[in-house]
Parts: structure tokens; sequence; C-alpha cells
């Protein structure tokens, strides 16, 4: 196995098991983790989220979850015919990764212009933090697979 093979296939294996622990948490156990965010937030004087978020969201989310998690699951299964997974994996961190950081930044500047509560929080600006690098790291691997097919 080449390289860029192993390197796409244990980016799939990691990333399965943090998306489909992610899906489990936010399905099960999400107001407990933004109480914890919330509690960070407080320490640093930053905005909060409302813990009773809506449910409609949260089966947006863990359905967005569980279909990345099982992406990943393919790239580790066969990362050569399933390089093609690449691209929902970036257009999928990517996006919520710059959503979450212009609504944390708009957020802090001029909260009213949304409709929810916590828009500057942390728990806004982690998917940022988390998403970005996951992102970048698969964009990474994308433009190595395409220069591999160019040789």
């Amino acid at each position: 196995m080449h390289k860029l093979e192993k390197q796409i296939r244990y980016t799939g294996l990691v990333y399965f098991v943090i998306f489909i622990v992610t899906a489990v948490v936010f399905l099960f156990f999400s107001n407990s983790l933004l109480g914890i965010f919330n509690q960070i937030a407080i320490e640093f004087n930053m905005a909060v989220t409302d813990s009773q978020g809506g449910k409609f969201w949260l089966v947006l989310a863990t359905s967005m979850m569980t279909n990345i998690s099982f992406l990943s699951w393919g790239l580790y299964r066969n990362p050569v015919k399933n390089s093609n997974y690449l691209l929902p994996l970036i257009i999928s961190k990517l996006t919520s990764s710059i959503l979450g950081l212009i609504i944390f930044v708009i957020g802090i500047a001029a909260p009213s212009l949304f409709s929810f509560d916590g828009v500057g929080s942390l728990a806004i600006l982690i998917i940022f933090i988390t998403d970005f690098p996951l992102g970048v790291w698969v964009i990474i691997l994308h433009l190595k697979v395409k220069s591999e097919d160019k040789k």
C-alpha cells in the first residue's frame, strides 16, 4: 500500500471514530456538552448558548455526522476506490468551520442580526476550531490524490 493510501485509510478510520462518537454525543448528550461549553464561556466572559437547543437542528446535525462518519469509513475500507469521498468531507468541514467563524464574529459585532441566542459563544467558535483543521487536512489529501492522478 502506498504512503498516500495509508494516509487516506488512517484518516478515514480516525475521522470515522471522531464523527460517530460526535453523532452519539449530539444525540444523547447535547445539552450536557453545551452546558460544559457554557461553563467555560462564562469563565472567559463570553456569550453562552441556549442548552435547550431545538431538536430539529439536533436531528440534522446527527444526520450530517452519521453521513460523514460513513464517508470516512468508506475511505478507510478502500482509499483508492473511494477517494472521491474526500470532496464531500471537504465541503462539510469547510462549510461548518467558515459558517461557525462568521456567526461567531458577526455575533460579537452585531448579535441582533441573528434570531438565536449564543451567536458569539464559545460553542460556535469551537465549530471553527475543530472543523477547520479537519477540512484542511482532507484538502491536503485531496490535492495529493489529484497530483498522483496526473502522474
